[in-house]
């Protein structure tokens, strides 16, 4: 496989119509020193304005489709430019939904947000639980992907997940202090 000529998207739609249904989950676990979590909170809804900082290598840019609205639970839709580590640049088009919806564990309270494909029929879905914890915060991402999408795929995920958390105790300390007092 030639990494720079592959298509992110068009890998997870062919997985998706091959997987008839089944999923695999790929989790994450994040020890976030310094970063409490008030501050991740207010971070996710402000994400786009310090997308770079989040992971300078592989973030390009940020647009929102449909703005979040005061008030809706779900709904907006955003389009991450980025790449996975090697992996060419895509363009991920995601829509917050609706948290009573989760197909994950409701009880944590924590948000979710598909992956769309054409006509924004979700292939995937992702969500991130926080808890406190002595050194700061406590994260499990969970993604939820095709059955059938490559190990090659989910591993460069995995490693660009545990890269763009980790760049947090790095910089959202200060932001928050500056930004919130």
């Amino acid at each position: 496989m030639e990494k720079d000529k592959v298509d992110v998207i068009e890998t997870f739609l062919k997985a998706f119509r091959e997987s008839d249904g089944e999923t695999v989950d790929l989790v994450v676990e994040h020890e976030l020193r310094g970063v409490t979590p008030e501050m991740v909170g207010w971070f996710f809804p402000h994400a786009d304005e310090y997308y770079k900082d989040w992971h300078p290598e592989d973030h390009v840019s940020w647009r929102w489709v449909i703005p979040p609205a005061e008030g809706r639970r779900g709904g907006s839709i955003k389009i991450s430019v980025q790449k996975f580590g090697d992996l060419p640049v895509c363009e991920l088009r995601m829509r917050q939904e609706n948290p009573d919806d989760s197909p994950f564990d409701k009880s944590s309270g924590a948000g979710w947000s598909s992956f769309l494909g054409p006509d924004d029929v979700p292939y995937g879905c992702a969500t991130h639980v926080i808890k406190p914890a002595p050194y700061g915060t406590w994260m499990r991402s969970t993604f939820r992907w095709p059955a059938k999408t490559p190990e090659w795929l989910l591993h460069a995920i995995r490693r660009h997940n545990i890269e763009e958390m980790g760049q947090l105790p790095g910089f959202l300390p200060e932001l928050y202090k500056k930004e919130v007092g």
